[in-house]
């Protein structure tokens, strides 16, 4: 059984039915609907058409839809290039205007469909749905395929509803969504909160088949007329019972977001990075105590390289609740933002999988990069924050070295130390086992028994690894969370000849045992177009998966998939391992201790070869 939790704050679900409306104000429901790769590849645009098609729209509700972005499209209602306006009547999309082809990346295109729909469609309220990819505040939404996946940037998006909200006389919209990957994120609720009322968006990757669009024109009828936030709950109930029926509700999120509240929140965050001093010591240790916060906290999208590189992306909630609870010079300052977003978010769904999910996220670069941090802060609409950040990592590093580099103790356990005064500075320490026999095969893993105090570290030499079908998996982490019972993984597979990734989880049962999970198929964020995909799929019979070697690409071995494919722990192949600690400091440098060279037999026995640099 699946378990799923929801989290109210204000409001009840509301129960979308055929019944009339209980009042008789007007709604406009907007769907910007940039088709992409999505709808090119994977019909997913198409699906949400027919969704919108059998929905039983209500009189009180019209619905428009501007559609493009898509080198091709699977449904006749639409033509290839070009962008086009429909409004749904009768369970059939009515083509109103077909215009030349813009880029639905462009502010300027969706500034047009915002006055249109404004001037052509007027309303007591009004709703805009921006369906696509989600690339994080960083990268933005809407990546169009025919301009290069050009996308809509937040300062684009603010552009564009500024001009909008002049079309309908200074009105703001009532509800802003964003049915796309990794938008639920404070940058984007600062943008938005001078232009509309609520926010409703995902913190996590979506699953491919997105929002519930069979119930969203009942909802927007049901609303009395205080109710908007029973709404927003509405949608986000939808969502999360959708992706429960189509086996996609492990990892789920959405929030709905009140954007009159975000001013508490921007100022409480500028509060907790705004160092007492400028002394060098005193900021690299208001940076410690952030690091720390956000690597305890849930964290979103991207992880690792071969994912695109990090998304960066944090629970803010979480990291509040964190840092107020470290002995900082922060603590009440963190306190009083976990408060805040608190009292901003209205609702939010999650699954097993994302359990600490509180509904609003926050770019933090916890995994740092210096050109990456430069980009966000030229472009993200917080900018005080931006500015302590820029200033808190340009304070000069200090090198963190291992003290005990490795050593075997009396259990027979692979040791290293760090000098208690220097153990502030790191931001991770992770195992990683790789074998040395046929095609490497990598593994990263957390097993580790830590004294963070004395600095001092232990892991047993590892005799077990994940495989799909028998076949090893190069896993390496992406959330580590093993006190709220869930770590998630992702390994490079090839699907039927495609390179992508297969993310998986172990969960904590509640008779305290570990399963794995499998989450989905996912191919990251583009390094080039900075689009994040959607968990796409699922592996299915007849699918054949190439498991890949991450440092050669080659792959390890092959999987035919049938019903009984699952991933599973398996001993280890008998043959030779290399074992070693890596170590990230604040400032993203690697240190590796030395390497633990050992045996593992036919009997799954491990015998002890060497401990050398390497």
């Amino acid at each position: 059984m699946v378990l799923l939790l929801t989290f109210y704050v204000l409001g009840a679900a509301v129960v979308a039915s055929g019944c009339s409306p209980a009042n008789q104000e007007s709604w406009t429901l907007c769907v910007y609907l940039c088709g992409s790769n999505l709808e090119s590849k994977h019909s997913r645009a198409t699906q949400t058409l027919d969704e919108l098609k059998s929905a039983n729209i209500p009189a009180n509700v019209t619905v428009v839809l501007e559609t493009g972005g898509a080198r091709s499209w699977h449904t006749d209602d639409m033509r290839n290039g070009g962008i086009q306006r429909f409004v749904l009547e009768e369970h059939q999309l009515k083509n109103v205007e077909s215009l030349p082809g813009d880029s639905m990346g462009s502010p300027e295109t969706l500034a047009s469909f915002l006055e249109y729909c404004a001037t052509e469609y007027p309303s007591d309220h009004s709703m805009v749905v921006l369906w696509d990819h989600g690339g994080g505040p960083n990268r933005g939404v809407c990546f169009d395929e025919m301009y290069g996946y050009d996308a809509l940037t937040l300062a684009d998006i603010g552009k564009a509803f500024s001009w909008g909200v002049e079309a309908r006389n200074g009105a703001p919209y009532d509800i802003v969504g964003l049915d796309a990957c990794l938008m639920a994120s404070l940058e984007t609720a600062a943008m938005l909160k001078d232009d509309a009322a609520y926010m409703v968006a995902s913190q996590n990757i979506e699953p491919g088949a997105g929002w519930d669009y069979t119930q969203l024109p009942q909802q927007l009828a049901a609303t009395d007329k205080d109710g908007i936030t029973s709404t927003c709950t509405a949608i986000c109930d939808g969502y999360r019972n959708k992706c429960v029926r189509n086996g996609k509700g492990d990892s789920i999120t959405l929030s709905a977001v009140d954007l009159s509240k975000i001013n508490r929140v921007e100022t409480a965050l500028n509060a907790v990075v705004s160092a007492e001093t400028q002394d060098p010591g005193d900021l690299r240790a208001l940076l410690n105590q952030l690091v720390m916060a956000a690597r305890s906290a849930e964290s979103f999208g991207a992880e690792t390289d071969r994912e695109g590189g990090a998304s960066n992306l944090y629970d803010l909630a979480e990291m509040a609740q964190k840092g107020s609870a470290s002995k900082g010079s922060s603590s009440k300052a963190f306190e009083e933002l976990s408060l805040a977003v608190k009292d901003a978010v209205i609702c939010s769904v999650y699954g097993v999988a994302t359990a600490d999910a509180a509904g609003l996220s926050i770019y933090y670069p916890a995994d740092y990069n210096k050109s990456a941090l430069a980009s966000y802060c030229a472009s993200t609409p917080l900018e005080d924050y931006a500015k302590q950040l820029e200033q808190l990592y340009s304070v000069a590093d200090v090198k963190v070295e291992f003290s005990d580099r490795g050593s075997l103790n009396d259990e027979n356990q692979f040791c290293v130390s760090i000098p208690p005064d220097l153990i502030g500075g790191i931001y991770e320490l992770h195992i990683v086992v790789r074998g040395t026999e046929g095609e490497p095969h990598d593994e990263e893993n957390m097993d580790i028994e830590s004294d963070w105090e004395s600095g001092t570290f232990a892991h047993g030499m590892d005799d077990s690894m994940f495989a799909l079908g028998g076949v090893p998996l190069d896993s390496q982490m992406v959330e580590f969370d093993r006190e709220d019972g869930h770590i998630i993984y992702t390994a490079p597979i090839s699907l039927n000849g495609q390179q992508t990734n297969l993310r998986f989880a172990e969960l904590l049962a509640d008779d305290g045992t570990w399963n794995v999970k499998m989450l989905g198929v996912w191919s990251g964020v583009d390094h080039v177009t900075g689009l994040s995909d959607r968990l796409l799929s699922s592996l299915k019979p007849s699918d054949v998966v190439s498991c890949l070697s991450s440092r050669t690409g080659r792959t390890i071995g092959e999987v035919k998939v049938d019903e009984t494919t699952d991933i599973t722990l398996e001993p280890l192949s008998p043959g030779v391992y290399d074992c070693w600690y890596v170590a990230i400091d604040l400032y993203g440098n690697e240190i590796k201790s030395d390497v633990l060279t050992y045996r593992v037999s036919d009997m799954q026995t491990t015998e002890f070869i060497s401990i050398e640099q390497k």
